[in-house]
């Protein structure tokens, strides 16, 4: 499922409560003044989310650190797998990490 930004809520919050600040201009109903009350709720829940959102990024869990790049001089064997980077022995002919052949 697809999450929707704080920001979003926002947007069309306002864009209601403009819009039925704009159809009541011309008319004298109240008709509309539940989208009025619902424009509200967005932005309320707009705010909500963006709040628990930087809550959760200050308080946030470490990010795993990027794996090394393995290259021939830094093996100490002096070999390693092409297509997964791991180390292997001198003697192997298929990489014990993937199975790619060496």
């Amino acid at each position: 499922m697809t999450k929707i930004h704080g920001m979003v809520y926002i947007v069309v919050g306002v864009l209601l409560i403009a819009g039925v600040q704009y159809f009541t201009q011309t008319r004298s109903d109240d008709s509309l003044k539940l989208f009025s009350y619902l424009g509200g709720l967005m932005i309320l829940v707009g705010v909500g989310k963006m709040g628990i959102n930087a809550l959760r990024n200050r308080s946030g869990t470490p990010k795993a650190a990027p794996r090394p790049v393995y290259s021939p001089r830094a093996a100490p064997g002096g070999r390693f797998c092409p297509q997964c980077g791991a180390v292997q022995p001198p003697h192997a002919r298929f990489c014990s990490n993937c199975g790619a052949q060496l």
